[in-house]
């Protein structure tokens, strides 16, 4: 599974903007998390990160574990008849618990401006798109993270460097993000982890999409109502 972690700006943007670029990446997560929940059953893989099985946990009276996987096949036989030929179904989304933060903290920025927006609900609409939650807390020293690409590299302050440091932590190297104070001019910039020496490689969603996926305009033939889609909400 090829892991990467989002900005929180960016996810914000996926769960509120339907007709965005963001939304569709949302949608390609969103099929990746069931494609990959159902590999990790049949294979019976295991990894050090722990599946992101959250609302889906087994509880006393609740579904078996193997009705969970049944649904989570016949979800993601659905999203693969609904999306263009030739998406992938490998991409996982990567969380932790200072990522969400984040995230709730941007909702709560952008309430007053847009109407009935709830933080819970774009919590929970994300969430239903992730793979895997690292165990990174804000109280992980994450500090020393700057890019090596220049000669006088600045380090990152706090908020961006917990997108780097959960990536490295999730054994991943990819950052999508938009924020020019990450990701600077030439479209892609490298940052070495200061505990690990493990590099994790900041992009640009067009960049990514483009050039990573080897989707381009592709990607702009999601339809982005199946974000959060099943079998049975089917819509025209």
């Amino acid at each position: 599974m090829r892991l990467v972690v989002v900005d929180p700006l960016l996810l914000l943007k996926g769960a509120l903007v339907a007709d965005s670029r963001a939304r569709r990446l949302l949608v390609l997560l969103y099929y990746g998390h069931e494609a990959n929940f159902v590999r990790l059953y049949e294979t019976g893989e295991r990894t050090p990160i722990e599946p992101r099985l959250s609302s889906r946990s087994v509880e006393v009276g609740g579904p078996s574990y193997e009705r969970l996987v049944a649904a989570s096949e016949d979800r993601a036989a659905f999203l693969q008849s609904r999306l263009p030929p030739g998406m992938p179904d490998d991409l996982g989304l990567v969380l932790s618990s200072p990522i969400l933060r984040l995230l709730d903290r941007a909702a709560k920025r952008v309430r007053g401006l847009v109407p009935n927006l709830d933080p819970v609900a774009v919590r929970h609409r994300v969430l239903t798109t992730a793979a895997v939650l690292v165990a990174l807390e804000e109280a992980d020293p994450i500090r020393g993270w700057r890019p090596f690409s220049r000669r006088r590299p600045r380090e990152v302050d706090h908020d961006r460097a917990v997108l780097l440091a959960t990536a490295s932590a999730a054994g991943g190297y990819l950052v999508v993000s938009d924020d020019p104070e990450l990701v600077h001019d030439d479209a892609r910039t490298e940052y070495l982890d200061p505990r690990s020496s493990a590099e994790v490689t900041a992009l640009r969603l067009d960049v990514f999409v483009g050039e990573f996926l080897s989707l381009g305009e592709l990607l702009d033939e999601i339809d982005p109502a199946l974000l959060g889609a099943t079998p049975t909400s089917a819509h025209p």
